[in-house]
C-alpha cells in the first residue's frame, strides 16, 4: 500500500499541470482577443470624434438679422447697326415719286355768251364839223349837250378835237385797217392826244364817252368857198365794248 501512494500524487500533479497550462492557453487567446477587438474600435472612435469636432456648433442666442439680396438686372439695349452704303454700280435707280394727275386748269374768267363786245352798233359814211357828234348814237348825230354827249368836233385847220373823257389816237400802219381789237389795244398803249391834225386816208382810233370803240378812216378834206377848212368826210364803224 505503500508504495501505491506515489502513483497517487504523481497522477494529481499531472492534473493540476494540464490544467495551469490550459488555462493559460484561455488567457492567451482571450487577450489575443481583447487586442484585436481594440485595434478595431480605436480608428472608429477617432473618427466619430473627428466628425464632432469639425460639425458646425450650435449656438443658442437672438437669431440672425434681415439679409439683404442683391439680384442683377440685365436691361436689354437694342443696338442699331447702319447698313453699308451700296455701291453705285449695284445701287437700284431711284424712280422719281409717282405725282398725281393735275386736273384741266379751267379759267376762272369767262367771257359770257350774252357779251356783245365787238359786235358793230353803226357803220358809215359821217361828215363831221364844229358841232360836236354823238359816236354812241346810231347814227352818230349832233351831241345834245356838249358837256356830256358829245364825243368828237372839227376845229380850223382840219384839225380833229376829242372831249368828254373821250380818247383819242392815230393809227400808225397804213398798210392795213384796223380791227376792234387792233384799236382798243392801241388806245390801252396810251399816246393819246386830244387834238389830231388830219390829212387825207388817215386812221384815227377813237374810245368814246359810254367806252365803245370806233375806227375812223379820212375820205374827204372838203373846203368852203373862202378856203377854210373846218370839215371832213370820215368812213365810221362803231363797234360795243360791252
Amino acid at each position: 500500500m505503500a508504495d501505491d501512494e506515489p502513483d497517487a500524487e504523481s497522477s494529481q500533479d499531472g492534473k493540476n499541470w494540464f490544467g495551469r497550462h490550459q488555462q493559460a492557453a484561455w488567457i492567451t487567446a482571450g487577450a489575443s482577443i481583447v487586442v484585436a477587438l481594440i485595434s478595431t474600435l480605436v480608428p472608429i472612435l477617432g473618427s466619430s470624434g473627428d466628425d464632432k469636432v469639425a460639425g458646425p456648433s450650435v449656438t443658442s442666442g437672438p437669431g440672425p438679422g434681415p439679409v439683404t439680396v442683391t439680384v442683377p438686372v440685365t436691361v436689354p439695349t437694342t443696338v442699331r447697326t447702319t447698313a453699308p452704303p451700296t455701291p453705285p454700280s449695284t445701287r437700284p435707280p431711284t424712280r422719281p415719286p409717282t405725282q398725281p394727275p393735275v386736273p384741266p386748269t379751267v379759267p376762272t374768267t369767262v367771257e359770257p355768251p350774252s357779251s356783245t363786245a365787238g359786235t358793230v352798233l353803226w357803220q358809215g359814211s359821217l361828215l363831221l364839223d364844229t358841232y360836236a357828234k354823238d359816236l354812241d348814237a346810231a347814227p352818230p348825230g349832233p351831241a345834245p349837250d356838249w358837256s356830256s354827249d358829245g364825243d368828237i368836233s372839227m376845229l380850223l385847220g382840219q384839225q380833229l378835237s376829242a372831249m368828254n373823257r373821250t380818247l383819242l389816237t392815230r393809227w400808225k400802219r397804213s398798210t392795213s385797217l384796223p380791227g376792234y381789237r387792233d384799236c382798243a389795244a392801241t388806245i390801252a398803249a396810251g399816246d393819246i392826244q386830244d387834238q389830231q391834225p388830219l390829212a387825207k386816208s388817215a386812221v384815227l382810233c377813237v374810245q368814246t364817252s359810254a367806252g365803245n370803240i370806233a375806227r375812223l378812216r379820212v375820205t374827204a378834206l372838203p373846203q368852203n368857198g373862202n378856203g377854210v377848212a373846218y370839215r371832213a368826210t370820215f368812213d365810221v364803224i362803231v363797234w360795243s365794248a360791252d
